[in-house]
């Protein structure tokens, strides 16, 4: 394990070493009813294992289809989350990181930002399932062996940054168009606004744009419309806040901007299959196994 970590070191701008913040197991029941919407860390990178089965995630706006032995890599203040146009049945585990600071990227970031973020591991997926399985086990005692939890989690950082390195870096990239740099600017308008009460006419008139351009060039891209994007957003985050946090649902409810937690809970419920309550306890549940 020493070794590991003086590796780790030599790719770290410090002698800083990454620490394991969360680890999360969504199995295929919980994936394949409830749709995990776009979310973001703000200073934590995740590692998205995906244990077994087949289907498409979400990252930085651009859908992926992955299977056993994936790992999604998502940097920290990157979007991600299932495609929500599509029905998945993964297991998957989840490590979140901070303090990651590779050479040359931002903190807690381990690709650039235009570099594929999906990394199959091929003839070490069932060993990398086993550490990762192993990981969350031990997490479960983070009292008693957060330690040992978070050396292995760096272990496998240290593996993916290996198998990154090693991939052909050689793909032809599509040149953007001013369509993708006009979706961007919509796109980061409404993740700094997605908790507003807006619609497509105040979007499209702030930004200075045609309504129907907006929606359609911005469907085009996306497969969803610029209303629906902000809705996925707002669920997204409430999902992250009923998982990580103790926040009551009216104050859930009042820093996405609904107008009552009854709203908040009703549109939850339409838009993941159950209520923001049912949720949580589902997901606690879960990884009390």
């Amino acid at each position: 394990m020493e070794k590991s970590v003086n590796n780790l070191s030599r790719i770290l701008r410090d002698e800083t070493l990454p620490q394991l913040s969360a680890v999360y197991l969504i199995d295929e029941q919980h994936n394949n009813k409830y749709t995990r919407l776009f979310h973001s860390h703000e200073n934590e990178l995740e590692l998205y294992y995906v244990y077994s089965g087949f289907g498409y995630y979400m990252v930085n706006n651009q859908p992926y289809a992955i299977c056993k032995g994936d790992m999604v890599i998502c940097n920290a203040k990157v979007l991600h989350g299932d495609a929500p146009t599509f029905k998945n049945s993964l297991k998957s585990y989840c490590c979140a990181l901070t303090n990651v600071k590779i050479k040359g990227l931002p903190d807690n970031w381990l690709i650039d930002i235009d570099d594929y973020p999906i990394i199959p591991c091929g003839t070490l997926a069932d060993k990398v399932g086993s550490i990762m399985e192993l990981i969350y086990m031990l997490s479960l005692d983070f009292d008693n062996l957060y330690e040992v939890s978070t050396s292995m989690a760096n272990s496998i950082l240290l593996l993916i940054y290996q198998l990154l390195l090693s991939r052909d870096r050689h793909v032809k990239r599509t040149p953007s168009s001013k369509t993708d740099a006009v979706v961007e600017k919509i796109k980061t308008f409404l993740d700094s606004h997605y908790e507003a009460n807006l619609t497509l006419e105040s979007i499209s008139e702030t930004l200075n744009m045609n309504p129907s351009f907006v929606s359609h060039s911005f469907k085009a891209k996306t497969g969803i419309s610029p209303i629906q994007y902000m809705l996925f957003r707002r669920f997204g985050e409430a999902q992250s806040l009923l998982m990580n946090t103790e926040l009551s649902m009216a104050e859930i409810s009042d820093l996405l901007g609904f107008s009552t937690p009854a709203h908040f809970s009703s549109m939850f419920r339409k838009h993941v299959g159950i209520s923001p309550i049912q949720y949580k306890k589902s997901f606690v549940d879960m990884n009390k196994k």
